[in-house]
């Protein structure tokens, strides 16, 4: 299959009804909201195990979940670049001990995985980059409007790309975090460029609303999954990079 849904909060049963996929049930582990202990890794490890390396589509549930992307590019083996699109750079420094968090997990990738080359951040916050200069001289900001390939060298790749919804207005998306402008049209161009011109290894995507969700706030989330997930399979989108 060509899906993995990771769910702490029953966020994608309606979706998962018009796009079966690999469901993963982590609402029972303690110490996952917004950090995630050494103990919770091992437990959510062990569930991804089920999961083959050709589903390229990871849902991630709220955007406190942001830090499982650490848990798909430790199983890359190769050489490769990250492409971000969030409201938030992800790139505080641990607290408590070293602890993984969602506000924390881009820095925690640089630091771990030497095969991880460049990271590409879109859409963040200028307020909230100013606050972490200087930023790491392997981190690339790039602006959602305009094409992305024009940043990137034409030999690099390949990719993996994480987007929290969060990027996006809340006509678009309803999150548990302050959001972003950019609309749902400008991160499906960004994907198809990134696609349709370089490989891609993975998807994942997060940002539904954890927090009091209205039955309007899911309406909004789910209508907006569907759309990326039209894109992406429907499409033939994954696999056709070069």
């Amino acid at each position: 299959m060509d899906i993995c849904y990771m769910d702490f909060n029953d966020q994608y049963h309606i979706l998962e009804k018009e796009y079966p996929g690999i469901r993963l049930e982590l609402s029972q582990i303690p110490g996952t909201n917004c950090y995630c202990d050494d103990e919770a890794k091992k437990t959510i490890r062990k569930q991804m195990e089920q999961v083959p390396m050709e589903c390229r589509v990871h849902f991630l549930d709220s955007g406190n979940y942001h830090y499982l992307t650490l848990l798909w590019l430790e199983r890359i083996r190769e050489p490769f670049s990250l492409v971000m699109m969030d409201h938030h750079p992800d790139y505080k420094e641990a607290a408590f001990g070293g602890i993984t968090s969602c506000g924390g997990w881009v820095r925690e990738a640089l630091e771990t995985f030497p095969n991880l080359k460049r990271v590409y951040l879109g859409g963040v916050d200028s307020e909230l980059i100013q606050q972490l200069q200087p930023l790491s001289h392997r981190i690339t900001l790039f602006d959602i409007h305009t094409p992305l390939t024009e940043l990137i060298e034409p030999q690099e790749g390949p990719f993996y790309i994480s987007l929290d919804k969060d990027v996006m207005g809340e006509e678009y998306a309803r999150t548990d975090w302050t959001q972003g402008a950019v609309t749902l049209q400008e991160v499906m161009g960004r994907l198809e460029e990134i696609y349709t011109q370089k490989k891609v290894l993975g998807v994942d995507i997060c940002g539904e609303k954890k927090e009091n969700p209205s039955v309007e706030d899911q309406t909004i989330n789910e209508a907006t999954n569907r759309v990326l997930l039209h894109q992406l399979l429907e499409k033939k989108i994954i696999g056709k990079g070069k």
